[in-house]
């Protein structure tokens, strides 16, 4: 099954799970008029919240990261988790950021990547490459779905770990300010927990 595929059946999986069982949920914490920077935790740690920031510690997929305050996290299934402004009311039908984590079957990031694009055809897309939490990451711009994505791919052990941020356009206004905000904080303060 390619990579396409799949991130379209995770989709349709958790959207469907808005009709059945609850998933686990946190609510938003109180809004905060702070705006620091997030910092960049090492491989070790986790970052602690700034003011406008809640921690996300999922010790059963390995990672940590801050979020802003405004949004709530969602567990839909296991492997995955949703961020979603304010309260969710169809689990992550409209979630902002979703992570998920399942094997890279001994690809490397950039296999992933080739496998990914591989499937849109001549879809003008952007494809850069960064480092997040010590980890060569791709990063996706302009991936054609429900709405416009931006997909941060990850390889760290064995793991994929997938961040999907949508709607992820430029001319998505004030909705797109707050989408790229979220980005900014998850990915700056991304860190994975020591092996067990």
């Amino acid at each position: 099954m390619n990579i396409q595929k799949l991130l379209f059946v995770v989709f349709l999986v958790a959207l469907s799970s808005a009709c059945g069982a609850a998933p686990s949920v946190l609510p938003p914490a109180p809004p905060s008029t702070s705006t620091a920077s997030v910092g960049y935790p090492t491989l070790e740690e986790c970052p602690s919240p700034r003011p406008g920031t809640l921690l996300l510690k999922n010790e059963a997929d390995g990672y940590c990261l801050l979020y802003p305050s405004e949004y709530s996290v969602v567990y839909p299934f296991a492997g995955e988790v949703c961020l979603v402004s304010g309260e969710p009311q169809m689990a992550c039908h409209d979630a902002n950021a979703m992570l998920s984590v399942e094997s890279a079957a001994g690809r490397t990031v950039g296999q992933i990547a080739d496998g990914l694009l591989a499937t849109i055809g001549d879809h003008p897309i952007q494809r850069t490459t960064l480092m997040i939490a010590s980890k060569e990451a791709t990063v996706i711009d302009n991936y054609p779905a429900v709405d416009t994505q931006r997909i941060v791919l990850i390889v760290h052990g064995e793991q994929l770990y997938t961040l999907t941020f949508t709607p992820f356009r430029e001319d998505g206004g004030q909705e797109h300010r707050r989408v790229e905000i979220l980005y900014t904080t998850v990915v700056n303060s991304l860190a994975f927990l020591p092996e067990k």
